[in-house]
């Protein structure tokens, strides 16, 4: 099951209130801070999926000779 862009906001928050909840972990920019920059980071891990996908199902849809032409050449 992947992560939706739509969820990331939720990941984030629970990621900071857990953060927040620790007895070991500071945060000195508050926990506002850490929500804006977990969701920062996983949006733009979910921008790398997705282009990661596109370029596979683009080289899965060429033929085998042209994969093997394009990395010999």
């Amino acid at each position: 099951m992947r992560l939706r862009p739509k969820h990331s906001q939720f990941i984030a928050s629970k990621i900071a209130r857990d953060l927040a909840n620790s007895t070991f972990i500071t945060l000195p920019k508050g926990k506002d801070r850490v929500v804006e920059v977990t969701k920062m980071v996983i949006d733009e891990n979910l921008e790398r999926e997705k282009k990661l996908d596109a370029k596979v199902k683009e080289l899965n849809g060429r033929p085998m000779e042209e994969e093997i032409a394009i990395q010999l050449g």
